[in-house]
Parts: structure tokens; C-alpha cells; sequence
């Protein structure tokens, strides 16, 4: 319940600034949609280490308000990143040594300040900033062995906050590198989250977000 009136307080704030800016010059409106290559990071544990990426997508709208040379760009985004996380310890039960792919859904709100290259009718923006995110849903798919028994290819749905491995919220910086050509805008960047993505800490290192996006937006105004 609290999860979805933060989500709708979300879109009402994004619902205002669009209205608002839509007053102003210089100010676009659209839609952006993407892939990503995602991973979680932290330090060597002899329990729990990260072990690779996964390939995910972000989509949702943003706003454009030009300044001179600058720009500065909010978005709503609704983005799906995680990574692959391998677990090994030995309890009285049995030995675990499990292997998982997770999945993260998020509502994601990053906001970049991006400058026009000095160049000859240039179209290239170099820009950095930050996001800030609330977990929606999750999944995970694990295989190895759990307290001794095998487990295949089994799947369950996460929950995130107090109680469960995941914090219900990420947080971090940004840098983009971005192209205009008409309407449309192709953008690189990459997140780098600060926030520790566990509920609690357990013992386990700090885990850490890391996504690498590819986004075509199109602006609805010229």
C-alpha cells in the first residue's frame, strides 16, 4: 500500500513539472525507451560474490528545459536491472552453494545536466547528474545446492525492504554522452549506484548497482 501512493506521489510530481515547464521556452517533452547491461558490485567474500550481468530495458518520458549551452533533463523511467549473485557457506543442515540471476524492477527518477559541445552547429551533449530509485517487484532464478539439496532452475518473486535481502530503494550518480538528430535523441550513459542494494547487511559486503544504458527518445515539440 505505501509502495503504490509513493508511486502515484511520483507521477504527480512528474504530472506537475511537466505542466509547469510546458509554460516556459526552450522546453521539450517525450518518450524514451532502451536497453541496458546491468551488474551488481561488491567486494570478494568468502560467502557471497557477484558474478556477472544481465541485460535488462528502461522506458518512460522526460523533460528538457534548455539554459544557453545547458540543459537540464528530468525522467521517469520504469527500469529493470540486477545482476548474477553466487552464495557458499556450510551450516549443520548441509553445504550451500547457490547461483542466482536477479532481476530488479524500479521506478527510477534520474535528473542530468547536460552541455552543448562548442562546435560548429553541434548536436553532441556531454552531461552528468544523479537518480534515484523505488524498487517495484523482483524476481530470481537459482540453481546449486541449498542446505544440501539441488535446486533447478527454481524461480520466486522478491519482496525488498526490512526482513528480505533487497532494500527497497538505490540511489546514485550518472553520466551521459548524447546525439540529436530532428526530433530524436540517442543517448549513452551509465549509473553508478552509492546506496547499498541489502535490507541488511548480514555480515555480506556492500552490493552496489552498476547499469549501462542505450535510449532513442523522441521529443514531442521542437
Amino acid at each position: 500500500m505505501k509502495r503504490s501512493l509513493i508511486i502515484k506521489a511520483c507521477f504527480a510530481i512528474a504530472a506537475f513539472a511537466f505542466t509547469s515547464s510546458l509554460l516556459l521556452a526552450q522546453t521539450k517533452f517525450g518518450i524514451t525507451a532502451g536497453g541496458n547491461v546491468s551488474s551488481i558490485s561488491s567486494k570478494p567474500s568468502s560467502t557471497i560474490n557477484t558474478t556477472g550481468g544481465i541485460v535488462g530495458y528502461q522506458a518512460g518520458f522526460f523533460i528538457s528545459k534548455r539554459i544557453k549551452k545547458f540543459s537540464i533533463v528530468p525522467e521517469f523511467l520504469v527500469i529493470s536491472k540486477g545482476g548474477k549473485i553466487e552464495v557458499i557457506y556450510s551450516s549443520p543442515q548441509g553445504a550451500t552453494n547457490l547461483k542466482s540471476v536477479d532481476q530488479l524492477t524500479y521506478a527510477q527518477l534520474p535528473l542530468t545536466v547536460y552541455y552543448t559541445l562548442p562546435f560548429k552547429k553541434s548536436n553532441v551533449l556531454v552531461g552528468g547528474g544523479g537518480y534515484y530509485a523505488l524498487a517495484l517487484n523482483g524476481n530470481e532464478k537459482s540453481n546449486g545446492l541449498l542446505f544440501g539439496a539441488a535446486v533447478n532452475s527454481q524461480e520466486r518473486d522478491l519482496n525488498f525492504g526490512e526482513g528480505n535481502f533487497f532494500s527497497k530503494s538505490d540511489a546514485g550518480l550518472r553520466a551521459c554522452v548524447s546525439s540529436t538528430v530532428g526530433r530524436f535523441n540517442f543517448t549513452l550513459s551509465q549509473d553508478w549506484g552509492l546506496t547499498n542494494l541489502l535490507a541488511s547487511s548480514n555480515g555480506y559486503p556492500e552490493m552496489h548497482s552498476r547499469a549501462l544504458q542505450l535510449s532513442l527518445a523522441f521529443n514531442f515539440f521542437k
